[in-house]
């Protein structure tokens, strides 16, 4: 049966999610308070270049990612290699293997208490190491604004410590499998899980003119999308009510893709701490040689990067250097980042008349408050018209997959 949908938020999320329902009969309308559609997949823009505000490549391998390349093929798919740095008390290490901290230690299953223990904040997550790898965390964590005792547990991936992993350890395979908590707490490498390589993909040409792009086909596709556009949310009847330009927006669905911070703030009489983690961003472009698209996480107790990003953007090689909060030279950073890539083999120059910075404003890192919060906004809203993008889920692969599976059960589309 055909229902009036309006999304609200036009980033990736609602774009993928609006191609699918307008593609089952539905009547779509897209929502952004932006100039452009594309939400956090923006470009910095420095005289006439662009260069990407984080880490955010698209993933191949998902069929949402070929419904969009359909419409906008304009797209580089290539391999993708990461790695990590570790610089931590007096020990140093770089790992093709990993994006994760890599540790020398020899872990035995009696490192492990408890095999059921259920961790609610990253400082109960962490003291579940060994002393040695704790203590080294915490050092890490020390160089930012992270409070260990109120982020929640569920944002490990996003902070770069979904797991650690252990120089060597020739029975982890096996103690993984007996142990959920070592299951949890440390990673093998790749080859071991999975025979294929990691794939891909950024638009050629930046993400605003894909958006723009986007757009286009979108509307020829009957999808109305609605830009610089802020809505007025009310609660009435049990049933959320929008209004944009005073004009009420008759609906059967709302589906909320975006930032729920406003709305739970709005009907939910509790306060959100809303913690944003702020990172700086420097960028260049590569002048000495071709790049294949890398990315190296680094871990120091004496340096505030915290990511490097290689990709190509134009057919440009461009580096970005992600740092945690503080105003320290540009090109100090860059030079730093490039001793920490000359470790992995890689002698870089970078161009001085592109050196520019950006800052990056996160709010996919939460408390344990608001974690518990967004459920209480979740289990109250259950039986009205509004869906909720799974704002606290780790990647936007794993939200849209979510989002896809809830529109099936709800019969949106097959």
């Amino acid at each position: 049966m055909k229902k009036k949908i309006v999304i609200v938020g036009g980033g990736i999320i609602g774009c993928v999610s609006a191609i699918y329902l307008n593609r089952y009969g539905h009547d779509v309308s897209i929502i952004e308070k932006s100039e452009n559609l594309g939400g956090v997949l923006t470009d910095q823009k420095f005289n006439q270049d662009i260069f990407l505000k984080g880490t955010q490549y698209l993933d191949v391998n998902v069929e949402w990612f070929r419904v969009l390349k359909e419409l906008v093929p304009d797209l580089n798919i290539f391999d993708y290699s990461y790695g990590s740095y570790t610089n931590l008390n007096s020990f140093n290490f770089n790992s093709e293997d990993f994006a994760i901290p890599v540790f020398n230690f020899d872990l035995e299953k009696e490192n492990i208490q408890n095999n059921h223990y259920q961790y609610k904040s990253l400082a109960d997550r962490i003291n579940q190491y060994p002393e040695d790898i704790k203590s080294q965390l915490i050092k890490f964590f020390s160089n930012s604004e992270i409070d260990l005792n109120k982020i929640s547990s569920a944002c490990v991936g996003n902070l770069g410590i979904s797991r650690v992993a252990l120089i060597k350890n020739e029975n982890l395979k096996k103690l993984k499998s007996e142990n959920k908590i070592i299951d949890d707490l440390y990673a093998i490498k790749r080859n071991e899980i999975y025979n294929h390589n990691l794939q891909y993909a950024l638009p050629k040409n930046g993400f605003t003119e894909f958006f723009l792009r986007l757009r286009k086909k979108l509307e020829k596709e009957n999808i109305k999308v609605f830009t610089n556009s802020r809505i007025f949310p009310e609660w009435k009847n049990g049933n959320l009510e929008i209004a944009l330009n005073n004009k009420k927006i008759n609906n059967d669905c709302i589906f909320w893709s975006g930032n729920p911070t406003h709305l739970i703030q709005k009907f939910l009489d509790s306060k959100l701490d809303s913690f944003v983690f702020r990172t700086l961003q420097v960028n260049a472009n590569i002048e000495n040689l071709k790049i294949k698209e890398r990315f190296i996480q680094v871990y120091s107790k004496s340096s505030k990067i915290f990511r490097i990003n290689l990709y190509n953007l134009n057919n440009i090689p461009k580096i970005g250097v992600e740092c945690f909060f503080h105003k320290e030279d540009s090109k100090n950073i860059l030079n730093e980042a490039l001793g920490i890539l000359k470790k992995f083999k890689l002698e870089l120059k970078y161009s001085e008349t592109t050196i520019n910075k950006n800052l990056i404003n996160r709010f996919d890192i939460f408390t344990i408050s608001d974690k518990q919060t967004i459920e209480q906004f979740l289990q109250k809203t259950k039986n009205s018209n509004l869906l909720f993008s799974p704002w606290t889920s780790y990647g936007r692969t794993e939200k849209i997959e979510k989002i896809l599976d809830n529109f099936k059960k709800l019969n949106l589309i097959n």
